[in-house]
């Protein structure tokens, strides 16, 4: 999941700084960006054997795509290229999740605060969007993550809340019942 949304906001960045929107509409993906390698860096010292080679081929692949996302892609391309992503990165990274979430009818060990904070921060996003850049393929993205993160609230309210207060088990058993996917 982190790699699929670093990928998507590098993207999202570049597009949104090439098209010289306001700093405040996109600086949050330099920090997100940042966070997400210290994350998958830690996720993947942690685990042996190929993930480790793998690791290197992602960071070599993510430098050569910011180094081509930044000097030699047209804003017109980059466009294009940031309304396929939508689904892959903006829903595509969620799916697991969700499908997990359904599949155990339990949410396991997620928080709802995070979720609420994403849900919110999508929220926030689709208002600046709207306000600051009216740019459609950025509109697009943000409501994209908006939905799906609002579906892992409503998932968190209704496995939680409305089904017996139950948030791990649903099947399976053993270390990772209610692991969120991005986790594994």
């Amino acid at each position: 999941m982190y790699l699929t949304e670093s990928a998507g906001m590098l993207l999202s960045t570049v597009y949104c700084a090439r098209r010289a929107f306001p700093f405040s509409t996109w600086g949050e993906g330099v920090f997100i960006l940042a966070q997400n390698a210290v994350l998958l860096g830690l996720l993947w010292r942690y685990r042996a054997g190929r993930r480790r080679r793998d690791a290197a081929a992602a960071a070599v692949g993510a430098a050569g795509l910011a180094a081509a996302l930044a000097v030699g892609v047209d804003v017109g391309t980059l466009g294009a290229l940031q309304v396929a992503a939508i689904p892959v990165v903006n829903v595509g990274a969620r799916l697991p999740q969700m499908a997990l979430n359904w599949r155990r009818k339990s949410v396991g060990e997620q928080s709802i605060v995070t979720l609420a904070l994403q849900w919110a921060g999508n929220l926030a996003r689709v208002f600046t969007t709207l306000v600051q850049v009216r740019d459609g393929v950025v509109l697009g993205g943000s409501i994209a993550s908006t939905v799906v993160n609002g579906v892992l609230v409503g998932q968190w309210l209704w496995y939680t809340k409305y089904r017996g207060g139950k948030r791990a088990g649903g099947g399976g058993g053993g270390k990772d019942v209610g692991e969120p996917v991005a986790s594994r």
